[in-house]
């Protein structure tokens, strides 16, 4: 989220495991852009995490693999 301070700094601040971080900029651009870095830095993180979880419950089986292959092999 980006803000301005009273002080005219503009703040870029976000929440990462529960800890809150700050970063000042003197420009509106370089916030902007330091912002979607960080959204894409935590969209990057969320789907590395549901990875981890599907992978975690996935139950890989061989034969049902072969018997895929052979029926597109036909």
């Amino acid at each position: 989220m980006i803000s301005i301070g009273q002080d005219g700094k503009i703040n870029v601040n976000w929440v990462q495991n529960g800890i809150r971080s700050k970063k000042v900029f003197r420009s509106i651009k370089e916030a902007e852009r330091f912002q979607e870095l960080v959204e894409d830095i935590q969209n990057s993180i969320k789907l590395a995490e549901e990875m981890g979880k599907f992978n975690r419950d996935f139950d890989y089986d061989p034969s049902l693999a072969n018997l895929k292959i052979e029926k597109v092999g036909k």
